[in-house]
């Protein structure tokens, strides 16, 4: 588990759901993902990689920025093969960029320019990266052979301001209207991964929707407040199936080790929730 601001990683053991080890590596954790027997964590606050031994949390290398390069505010990661991809933000006069890495020796092998500002993810679907540009309520794809993005932007009419995950195959996206007239709405979308087509449906339009997560052959979503919901995909009908306690939170939904793994942002709190 990411601690963030906290500067803090923990080490779960699900088979007795207690933390067994807690751990504060050279730079504040903000993301990461698991390769070939390392943790790869980015961190946001510090524009920072790190590559961690999975099973002790001792540290293997450390890459660091200057001037922005090669990482500036990394708000993703994701491995393919022996690639990693760390997604920069960017804001609202720098571009958002992809960087690609070497697994193996940690040096830098690419560079993509995305066309947008402010991005979430990358997320691997469909044997492609998918990245949301907030500022433009846009998703691009890049292609993981040549690095480039594949294709137009694909437009979310609702806004991709909130929060992307991936549930059933398929991307899903949520916005949250801050009342100020911007594009954003507080309801959430799904994207075939396959197709690449939006679907018309809204889904727990006025929910306040966060995010989304397959388990047990369903999908779920959470809310910023304390409920789980089973969701009816074709439909868009959203059942309250759980109540969560504590105060309201973003509820980030994770699938492991069998069960549905609810991360409370606020409440500092990890729940696991037995699907059946």
């Amino acid at each position: 588990m990411l601690g963030g601001p906290s500067g803090v990683l923990s080490q779960i053991d699900p088979a007795t759901n207690t933390v067994v080890r807690k751990l504060r590596p050279p730079h504040p954790p903000g993301f990461g993902t698991y390769a070939d027997g390392s943790l790869w964590i980015a961190s946001f606050l510090e524009d920072a990689m790190m590559q961690l031994d999975a099973d002790t949390g001792r540290v293997l290398r450390t890459i660091e920025s200057s001037h922005g390069r090669p990482f500036s505010r990394p708000v993703g990661i994701a491995a393919t093969g022996e690639d990693l991809w760390v997604l920069n933000h960017g804001d609202e006069s720098v571009r958002a960029s992809l960087t690609r890495l070497d697994a193996r020796t940690g040096e830098v092998t690419g560079t993509t320019e995305l066309p947008g500002h402010n991005a979430g993810g990358p997320f691997l679907v469909a044997d492609q990266l998918w990245i949301t540009l907030t500022m433009e309520g846009t998703v691009v794809r890049v292609d993981l052979r040549t690095g480039r993005v594949d294709g137009p932007p694909i437009v979310v009419d609702t806004g991709t301001c909130l929060a992307t995950s991936v549930a059933d195959g398929d991307l899903w996206y949520t916005g949250l209207d801050d009342g100020e007239g911007g594009s954003c709405r507080t309801v959430a979308r799904r994207l075939d991964a396959d197709s690449g087509e939006l679907s018309p449906i809204s889904y727990g339009p006025d929910k306040s929707l966060f995010n989304f997560a397959s388990a047990g052959g369903s999908v779920w979503a959470s809310d910023i407040g304390h409920t789980i919901y089973h969701v009816d995909v074709d439909s868009g009908a959203l059942r309250p199936s759980l109540t969560l306690h504590g105060p309201n939170a973003t509820n980030r939904l994770v699938t492991a080790f069998g069960s549905l793994w609810v991360l409370g942002g606020e409440s500092g709190q990890l729940v696991r929730i037995d699907v059946s």
